[in-house]
């Protein structure tokens, strides 16, 4: 009598017969061969996915092989949820499609250890960090977690996050399930946090857009979100940038201006500075607790910080330029700061 074939050589058949399918979007240094191998390999680390549904699981396979990455836990991963199997960049990952995309110098996020000398401050010049790592750190102690990076035409950016604000994002994703990547690889996801904050401020391509919002939906909802990707769009970064900071995926509110070519260091006398600073006078009499959200509570937070550090009122941290309502709540802050 025949035995019924298991779901991996069942599975691992239909891979095979993808592979002509997953040659077409994969990138030309990944073989389909590996890609399916890999795959084959994240089917026998989590059994679940086997049990998930079938049509999905593909759906997401294609997905990561469009985004020329692997799911091998290092890169993506293929995480099964509700029956639903969800394809999720890790951020090494995310890191390679920023360093592909052939925008920047330099692109890197870090984990500040306690034992670890760190700096980070504004003046006149704009914004300096200094990260020193060393022998003595305790790795389970995180301090701070940053992202930076700089563009090829000489552009810097910097995200500088607390380990209560890291928490506040993952308060927001669905890391109350077992096997969130919040609970299996909570310190790559605070790095990952750190990057896609980051990647608000940065010039990209349509197609790395697109992952940064799909993999947005898939941490922080239910909803999927569907994305057109135009691979063969041109961009310069300007332009980029203005596409980038239209579509705000944690605020529906418009978007301010955004400086060009790197202005990341202070806002500029024109639009983006007055625009913020109206908005926030026309809220100034709102109290600190009636802020929406737990970005709109950083945002105000720090604005206090910077004031009492010696910002000024014009250097409003790009991060925050992308949304109108952050730009009022730090400058509310800021304004909160000059009290004794």
């Amino acid at each position: 009598m025949n035995e019924t074939p298991k779901p991996l050589a069942v599975i691992s058949n239909q891979l095979a017969d993808r592979r002509d399918e997953f040659k077409q979007v994969l990138p030309g240094h990944i073989p389909p061969e590996r890609f399916i191998a890999v795959v084959k390999t994240a089917l026998v680390d989590n059994p679940n996915l086997l049990a998930a549904d079938r049509a999905s699981l593909f759906r997401a396979c294609r997905h990561c092989a469009q985004d020329g990455l692997l799911p091998d836990g290092h890169e993506a991963v293929l995480i099964p949820f509700k029956n639903h199997v969800q394809y999720i960049p890790m951020v090494y990952g995310l890191l390679k499609l920023f360093r592909n995309s052939g925008q920047f110098k330099h692109v890197n996020t870090g984990i500040v250890y306690q034992g670890e000398p760190f700096e980070h401050w504004i003046d006149e010049n704009g914004e300096h960090f200094k990260h020193v790592p060393g022998d003595n750190r305790d790795p389970a102690a995180v301090r701070r977690v940053y992202a930076t990076a700089t563009t090829k035409d000489g552009g810097f950016f910097i995200v500088d996050m607390t380990l209560a604000e890291l928490n506040k994002h993952k308060a927001m994703s669905r890391a109350s399930r077992e096997d969130a990547p919040w609970r299996q690889w909570e310190q790559a996801m605070q790095r990952k946090t750190a990057l896609r904050v980051l990647s608000k401020l940065l010039p990209k391509s349509s197609d790395l857009e697109a992952v940064m919002r799909e993999d947005e939906a898939e941490l922080y909802g239910d909803e999927r979100v569907e994305v057109r990707r135009i691979s063969d769009q041109p961009f310069d970064t300007k332009s980029a940038l203005d596409t980038f900071g239209a579509a705000d995926s944690v605020t529906d509110t418009p978007s301010p201006a955004v400086p060009e070519e790197g202005g990341t260091d202070s806002a500029p006398e024109g639009a983006n500075a007055s625009n913020a600073e109206m908005s926030a006078a026309d809220n100034s009499d709102r109290p600190a607790d009636s802020v929406a959200t737990p970005d709109e509570q950083m945002a105000y937070a720090r604005g206090i910080a910077d004031r009492k550090r010696g910002a000024l009122k014009k250097a409003l941290p790009g991060e925050y330029r992308t949304s109108n309502r952050l730009a009022i709540a730090w400058t509310r802050g800021w304004d909160e700061g000059k009290q004794p």
